[in-house]
């Protein structure tokens, strides 16, 4: 068995090694936080989309129905006899 260390025999310069380690570990770094900013944003997204669907099926809810209108224009025409409160019709 064979001792393996990195020294002037091995003819890899300690700075070389040293650099390609900074290197990768600066890329896992850079790559953690572009990961971390896009599931940040894909969490935003999502909760913005909930959000918006939430909205939406309310507003189906708000419905206002013709029954409703028509009974709406005749008591506003009933509490407001000078008003000129146009006819409902389809």
């Amino acid at each position: 068995m064979t001792n393996t260390k990195i020294n002037k025999e091995t003819l890899l310069p300690l700075g070389i090694v040293t650099a390609v380690v900074m290197a990768v570990a600066s890329g896992a770094v850079w790559l953690n936080t572009k990961l971390q900013s896009i599931d940040y944003n894909m969490h935003r997204l999502g909760t913005e989309m909930k959000a918006m669907q939430t909205t939406l099926d309310e507003s189906k809810k708000d419905d206002w129905t013709f029954r409703e209108m028509k009974l709406w224009a005749e008591l506003l025409k009933a509490k407001n006899a000078s008003l000129d409160v146009p006819s409902i019709n389809r």
